[in-house]
């Protein structure tokens, strides 16, 4: 069957398939298989539901057991690796008239975007029924399954494979001294490569946590100090990825590649610092001989309150919005907190905060998954970056967590300090006017990860 032609997989035109890009080879998945995807879903006007592309990270799932709609299992049995194909799904393979929550309502006909990254088969035991030897024989599997799918670009799927060597050795604290030697090396290759992977995907929070996750294994690991320079000098963090750089330096001084970015960094270091001199002289300068543009108006601005709960503490905070810079943002904003938009299920309200970077950023607004793996904008698609004119000079900036240009949805971060590195990238939307006392609060919340030990909930949400 050639690319566009039309093939109906359950003989009623319930499930319907038009391939995209060819395969790259003729076999397919059987049922019992493991599958790894990529998926866009929408529904029939075009509104973009869930897409595991946004998270950057695959779906998997174990064919013909029903994890999933009965659609998806017809479609994927029918694809091949590198397969790529639009499927429509009518109410009857997908959700039915029941829906799937606030963003797919019932009777929904499904529109997905379907791409085989690669199939496999389910281990015959379960984690929890191996012993420590076959734990770690998996997890070394699996980690030379991640460097060939790296050395092929593959960067999601390789991720999925460090993650699974690190999976299995998970219980190593349980184990004897000698397991636990013998499996050490393994275990820090794999965060070494997982710090790797997520260098070449941007995600440079992930790429400083396995490369910490690395150094807990052992403190002088030379290419654990230098991933993680180039992640907070990627970052934006200039005097701390100097300080990896001459770390490398100090374990290894004959190290060029340590060398060459010590370099680099404190160049940038340097300009950074020129900039900021340059700007508060003109800033000087501008205050003595030039007339002063209007101030902006705040108080002609509009405002939303939020009671965030950190601690069991409840905090009232009021931001105000920049709406003569970004209108469509401000609009989004303020109906997510009002949840009076279209779909009134899309709300902060109950929202929790997934992430935080302590001294950099709390983030959540995941109004789909609640967890940072989702959320939806009030237009039902990600919406442009419609101005940079505000810069993230101060904690208490609100601005507009995004993947990329122009795909701002519903999740937002507040700072917890001026973040420079982010201008130009995130939207600024607004500012925290009362109840900065929030944020040093927040500074008192343990972490695993970049993940808040602490419950920080948005408990209720409007317009002031």
């Amino acid at each position: 069957m050639s690319s566009g032609d039309s093939i109906d997989l359950s003989g009623d035109n319930g499930v319907v398939k038009k391939i995209l890009v060819p395969a790259r080879s003729v076999d397919m998945p059987n049922d019992g298989q493991q599958v790894y995807v990529h998926y866009t879903g929408k529904l029939d006007n075009g509104v973009v539901f869930d897409s595991s592309i946004t998270r950057n990270t695959p779906f998997n799932f174990t064919l013909g057991e029903g994890n999933v709609i009965k659609g998806w299992d017809i479609c994927v049995k029918s694809m091949s690796v590198g397969e790529k194909c639009l499927v429509v799904i009518q109410p009857d393979y997908g959700y039915g008239d029941k829906g799937a929550g606030a963003s797919i309502p019932p009777n929904s006909v499904l529109n997905f975007e379907i791409e085989l990254l690669m199939y496999r088969d389910v281990p015959s035991k379960k984690k929890w029924e191996m012993s420590v030897d076959e734990c770690i024989q998996i997890a070394q599997d699996s980690k030379i399954k991640g460097n060939n799918y790296f050395q092929q670009n593959n960067f999601p799927i390789a991720i999925t494979f460090y993650q699974e060597a690190i999976d299995y050795l998970s219980g190593r604290d349980d184990w004897d001294p000698a397991q636990q030697s013998a499996s050490a090396p393994l275990l820090s290759a794999s965060h070494l490569n997982l710090a790797n992977c997520y260098l070449k995907t941007g995600e440079y929070s992930k790429a400083i946590e396995s490369s910490n996750n690395a150094l807990k294994l052992d403190k002088n690991n030379v290419k654990a100090y230098y991933r993680r320079g180039i992640a907070r000098m990627s970052f934006g963090f200039l005097q701390e990825a100097c300080d990896d750089f001459k770390k490398v330096i100090a374990l290894e001084p004959d190290n060029v590649q340590g060398k060459n970015s010590l370099a680099q960094c404190m160049h940038k270091l340097k300009i950074s610092t020129q900039k900021e001199i340059s700007v508060f002289s003109k800033m000087f300068r501008n205050d003595i001989y030039i007339e002063k543009k209007p101030a902006r108006d705040m108080h002609a601005l509009p405002r939303v309150f939020m009671d965030i709960r950190v601690n069991e503490k409840t905090f009232k905070t009021v931001i105000v919005l920049f709406e003569d810079t970004v209108p469509m943002a401000v609009k989004n904003f303020i109906g997510l907190c009002k949840g009076d938009n279209e779909n009134k299920k899309l709300k902060y309200k109950g929202n929790k905060f997934h992430k935080l970077v302590p001294g950099v950023l709390v983030q959540g607004g995941d109004v789909i998954n609640n967890d940072g793996t989702g959320g939806m904008s009030i237009y039902g698609e990600a919406f442009i970056d419609e101005s940079f004119n505000d810069q993230f000079a101060t904690k208490g900036i609100v601005g507009m967590a995004n993947t990329g240009p122009n795909t701002n949805l519903s999740q937002f971060f507040i700072t917890l300090s001026p973040q420079p590195s982010m201008n130009g990238k995130n939207v600024v939307i607004g500012k925290i006017v009362e109840g900065l006392e929030l944020l040093d609060e927040i500074k008192t919340v343990k972490i695993d990860g970049d993940k808040p030990k602490s419950t920080i909930e948005i408990v209720d949400c409007g317009t002031v």
